[in-house]
């Protein structure tokens, strides 16, 4: 009976003389089904107290800033990342001791890269600003040194 039922699906009746097909219409009764589903997914843990905070003042890292001198950077743009790094440094508690202080150090390059500042240099901000830093202005560029 299934094999008659999909030759009759496929339109092939024609190929069966002694088969006669009936349509029907049977009505179907749908019920609407709905499932449960529950998540397995861990809760998320607290953060745990040894973590940095997410506020300017309360980071601890070393950081060297690297500014370009070159002639292609220009004058004005070298005031402008000296600029940059004034407005950063005053957000960071800058200083030598252990724990929430940040050590700051200066890399200028042009035809040459120099260390212009290590990280034991500064103890405040204010030390930071006052740093001296020079364009150099040369045509070179030698970011490899």
């Amino acid at each position: 009976m299934l094999a008659k039922l999909l030759i009759g699906l496929l339109g092939v009746t024609s190929c069966l003389s002694d088969t006669s097909f009936t349509d029907t219409t049977t009505d179907i009764f749908t019920a609407s089904v709905t499932t449960a589903t529950t998540s397995s997914a861990a809760p998320t843990p607290a953060p745990t107290l040894d973590q940095c905070s997410c506020t300017d003042k309360n980071i601890w890292i070393d950081v060297y800033f690297l500014i370009d001198s070159s002639k292609a950077m220009t004058s004005p743009g070298f005031d402008g990342a000296t600029a940059f790094v004034e407005s950063a440094v005053y957000k960071m508690t800058i200083g030598q001791a252990v724990g929430q202080q940040t050590r700051v150090g200066f890399i200028t390059y042009s035809a040459t890269a120099s260390k212009n500042y290590d990280l034991t240099a500064f103890n405040s901000a204010d030390d930071v600003i006052d740093a001296d830093l020079a364009f150099d202005g040369n045509s070179g560029t030698n970011i490899e040194s």
